[in-house]
C-alpha cells in the first residue's frame, strides 16, 4: 500500500511541476496521505515516531531557510549568479555553468541551501526558475 502511495506522490510531483502548481502543497498532501496509509496499516505509533523523527532536524532546516534569506538580503546570491552568468556566452554554456554551479554549491554546503541560493540568485539575475 505504501508503494502505491509513493507512486501516486511521484506522479503528483511530475504533474504538478508540469502544471506549475506549488510543489509544497503536493508535498504536504502527499505526506499526510502517507501518514494516513501508515495509520491504516497500523505502522504508525508514537514510539516509532519518537525513535525515528528528530526534532532537531526541523530546527536545522528552519535555520537553513533563515540563513539563505539572510544571504539573499545581503545581495550575495545576485552577485553569485551575475558571476556565473558572465561565463555563459550561449545557451549550451549557460546550461553547463548552471549545472556545474548548482552541483558545486550543493556539495560545498547542503543540497537544500545550495539549491535555494541558486534559485534565489537566478531570480535576482532575471532568470525564471
Amino acid at each position: 500500500m505504501t508503494v502505491i502511495g509513493l507512486a501516486v506522490l511521484a506522479f503528483a510531483y511530475i504533474a504538478g511541476a508540469a502544471s506549475l502548481w506549488p510543489l509544497g502543497v503536493i508535498a504536504v498532501a502527499g505526506g499526510l496521505a502517507l501518514i494516513g496509509i501508515a495509520a491504516v496499516n497500523r505502522g504508525l505509533s508514537r514510539e516509532h515516531l519518537r525513535a525515528h523523527v528528530s526534532p532537531s532536524l526541523f530546527v536545522y532546516i528552519a535555520g537553513l531557510f533563515i540563513l539563505v534569506r539572510g544571504i539573499e538580503d545581503a545581495g550575495i546570491t545576485g552577485a553569485l549568479m551575475a558571476q556565473l552568468v558572465s561565463h555563459a556566452a550561449e545557451a549550451g554554456t549557460a546550461v553547463a555553468v548552471g549545472l556545474f554551479g548548482s552541483a558545486l554549491l550543493s556539495n560545498a554546503v547542503n543540497n537544500l541551501p545550495g539549491v535555494l541560493v541558486f534559485v534565489s540568485g537566478a531570480e535576482a539575475g532575471g532568470v525564471a526558475p
